[in-house]
């Protein structure tokens, strides 16, 4: 009879070291979760860190007068400058190095993205005669 509680007493162990192990697996397997939901917010800032208002700083360096785009979240873009006032739309390629832009003027127009962050933006804008000819322009927020 003194077996049945030692058995009883053995498999509440052996339930009570599988149900923590077990915790232990799901622990690594949430903060594997965790860490995968963190780098896809990051993702997810990269791409909000396009959108909003931009204030043109300088054009191959040059100080610039005022010029401002502003990047929505559903794809459009307006570009203001005391001669200018477009809209359009706009993408990023798959590999989110370039920005596509169309406005009703104009045919599609691509800028690389040298740099982006919360602060400034870098484009780079090829002469759609001269690939050679490469403009650098400077915004920030």
């Amino acid at each position: 009879m003194k077996l049945v509680p030692t058995l009883s007493v053995l498999m509440l162990i052996f339930a009570l070291v599988a149900c923590g192990g077990k915790k232990g697996t799901d622990d690594s397997k949430d903060s594997k979760d965790s860490t995968t939901t963190q780098t896809d917010n990051k993702e997810e800032k990269k791409e909000a860190d396009l959108i909003g208002e931009w204030s043109l700083v300088t054009i191959n360096g040059e100080a610039q007068g005022s010029m401002n785009i502003t990047f929505d979240k559903e794809g459009n873009i307006s570009m203001v400058a005391p001669e200018m006032n477009k809209k359009g739309t706009y993408t990023k390629s798959a590999d989110g190095k370039t920005i596509i832009i169309k406005t009703s003027d104009t045919e599609e127009d691509s800028w690389e993205i040298k740099s982006l962050s919360e602060t400034e933006m870098v484009l780079l804008d090829a002469d759609p005669t001269d690939a050679t000819i490469v403009s650098e322009y400077v915004f920030k927020r």
